[in-house]
């Protein structure tokens, strides 16, 4: 009681001291009311009379008395209706929330798009009743964000929101963003690169509607993404019907302590693994403990079932993780409130947490998925069992050639010239095509901190092989054990000898296929070394162009067209060479042109998108031939010299 009149007392106590003031002083109101209608009358202006009414005491305390009590009565039912309408917008705010519950996590997620990696802080309204109430009045609000790079912290220009909600209770967001010339190194937008990240927000955010105009003069074209099947469509998109040993994929999506999960895989004939991972609609190339916990899942509840369902004798023991999610191809979304983590990228969750939220839930859905599917359930055991005997085989074949005694310096491949230094981070390897490229590179190169390794013919197609078939190529065993970080479940790349890992190829069809079954193998064996900028390729000049003494290398048809342009103005007699084999050049040419760290060019490999370059690999180097020649079709207008 006491608490309820305190509570009404700090809500409307300035109308009720305002009340009684006007009581208090309508006392002497009346009293000068009473004197001017004597004056009025003839009887005089009795000012004392304002102070001393002639009405008695018993008159002014009924008066009083009945006044208090009318304005009393008025008081509490005007508290009364206020109370009543509170409870009542109370139940109408907390069902409204409820209809738009998703909404809310999209509104959540339109702040997150906001985010720029590591470099930002977003100062705005919280999602709070409030918040609601300036979206159901339709008003704008202003978000003012500041980047931090390289310790100057910069305004970027305003960012405006605004937020619609129909008489549906559906949220529509509306956001404008300007690009600082001040911080952002380019101002161009790419349009392919917005259609991938948008495209995929509308994956991961079931039911959500993204519209990409191009409204540019040149360039007007307008895509709609709207994906009402969330991952599970996006998981169809990037696994071909063609690819699956599984007539169905598995696909839950569930809730627990406010953590959403969404999670779907399938098995493919592929002898990789390939997870997606997102967090609040980040990609986590590097996974996390949302990925562990997927993974500790599907081992424990496939070990579980197949034993249960008589598809795994105590012969075949417990099979282990790596050959459970070989030809597993899946996608991992959560949804946290509170996300953290590991190092600045955000490429990685740290909520431990999460690991069990995610292994409950899935484990939960996946063993009835399995024992309500006990066709699929037999597919995948077999399957699993044939990786199981592959792995056993590749780890024979590793341990021959990756035993301790391989890894010495006096083990390191014949082949190999090493370099003298012994400092990773200021060594490089250039992995050359063949002895005579190898040659004039070991003439040519410094030898404190340039090793040259010199690779015969074109390396196996880790694509289509196993690791066992892999490891059977001398090729790749001089790679791995030159490299010194080993391969497979042993891969350690803190061993790495060399910080440049150079592919350097001739520029012809042969090279250019060589260097791409390098790549092929390092992604999928040893795609750490290119996460952390360890693989470049190494661009030598196509023409030398000679007048005289003067000698002029150009890197392309375009410098080419430069340099012969220039030479026609000074009417200058000139003769051109077409390199086509590194071994063309004498070491003082390869040195000045290729390898000399002052005047060199180096390409940087990198994966800006794991989910495209990994759909390329398998279309490209997989065993589907149709895709390829799609793809030779759909290119073959912008092939150049082609060797004839």
């Amino acid at each position: 009681m006491f608490e309820k009149l305190k509570e009404y007392w700090n809500k409307y106590k300035k109308y009720i001291i305002v009340i009684s003031i006007l009581m208090i002083f309508g006392v002497f109101l009346l009293n000068f009311i009473f004197v001017i209608t004597d004056w009025i009358a003839g009887k005089g202006f009795n000012w004392k009379a304002i102070l001393y009414s002639p009405v008695s005491n018993e008159e002014w305390l009924s008066f009083i008395g009945n006044g208090i009590v009318g304005l009393a009565t008025l008081l509490l039912f005007w508290i009364a209706k206020k109370s009543f309408e509170n409870e009542r917008n109370k139940v109408k705010y907390e069902n409204e929330m409820k209809k738009i519950g998703k909404e809310k996590e999209i509104v959540e997620e339109y702040f997150k798009v906001f985010e720029i990696n590591d470099i930002y802080d977003i100062k705005s309204q919280t999602l709070t009743s409030s918040f609601y109430e300036t979206i159901k009045n339709d008003e704008k609000i202003k978000m003012e964000t500041l980047l931090k790079r390289s310790g100057i912290i910069k305004k970027m220009n305003l960012v405006q929101l605004k937020l619609d909600l129909n008489t549906n209770f559906r949220i529509k967001l509306r956001g404008r963003f300007k690009a600082d010339a001040e911080i952002f190194e380019t101002l161009i937008y790419n349009y392919f690169t917005l259609s991938n990240r948008l495209k995929e927000l509308a994956y991961l955010n079931k039911g959500l509607t993204i519209t990409l105009s191009d409204l540019r003069k040149d360039e007007k074209k307008e895509e709609t993404y709207k994906f009402d099947g969330g991952i599970l469509d996006f998981l169809n998109e990037i696994v071909k019907e063609d690819t699956t040993i599984i007539e169905k994929p598995f696909y839950i999506s569930s809730e627990q302590d406010n953590v959403g999960v969404d999670v779907t895989f399938t098995y493919t004939t592929s002898q990789n693994e390939v997870i997606y991972s997102f967090v609040n609609n980040i990609n986590t190339h590097e996974g996390g403990t949302h990925v562990q916990g997927f993974r500790t899942a599907l081992t424990k509840v496939i070990n579980d079932v197949g034993k249960a369902q008589g598809l795994l004798k105590d012969k075949d023991g417990k099979l282990m993780g790596n050959d459970i999610r070989e030809g597993v191809v899946g996608i991992v979304s959560t949804k946290i409130p509170q996300p953290q983590f590991e190092g600045q990228t955000k490429g990685k969750l740290g909520n431990s947490e999460v690991s069990g939220i995610v292994n409950t839930i899935v484990s939960n859905s996946l063993k009835i998925f399995l024992e309500d599917n006990p066709n699929i359930t037999k597919i995948i055991i077999e399957k699993i069992l044939n990786s199981k005997k592959a792995r056993e085989a590749a780890q024979k074949a590793r341990e021959l050639v990756l035993r301790k005694s391989v890894l010495e310096v006096g083990s390191l491949p014949g082949k190999l010239a090493d370099c003298t230094s012994k400092k990773a981070e200021e060594c490089e390897i250039f992995i050359v095509e063949g002895d005579s490229a190898g040659g004039s590179a070991k003439q040519g190169r410094d030898r404190y901190n340039q090793a040259i390794l010199p690779l015969r013919g074109k390396i196996i197609n880790v694509e289509k092989a196993g690791l066992h078939k892999s490891l059977e190529s001398s090729e790749i065993r001089a790679m791995v054990t030159a490299f010194g970080t080993s391969i497979g479940e042993t891969f350690d790349i803190s061993k790495l000898r060399y910080g440049k890992i150079i592919l350097m190829t001739d520029a012809d069809v042969d090279g250019a296929h060589i260097r791409t079954l390098i790549l092929t193998f390092l992604y999928r064996y040893m795609i750490d070394l290119i996460y952390a900028g360890n693989v470049y390729i190494a661009c030598p000049p196509l023409y030398k162009v000679s007048s005289g003494k003067q000698i002029v290398y150009a890197y392309n048809d375009l410098e080419l067209k430069n340099v012969l342009g220039q030479m026609n103005q000074d009417n200058k007699k000139y003769t051109i060479q077409r390199y086509k084999g590194l071994g063309e050049m004498n070491p003082e040419q390869l040195w000045e042109t290729t390898m000399n760290p002052d005047g060199r060019l180096l390409l940087k490999v990198s994966i800006d998108n794991a989910r495209e370059a990994d759909m390329l690999f398998d279309k490209l180097m997989g065993d589907k031939v149709e895709p390829r020649r799609e793809f030779i079709e759909e290119h073959a207008e912008y092939v150049k010299n082609i060797d004839i």
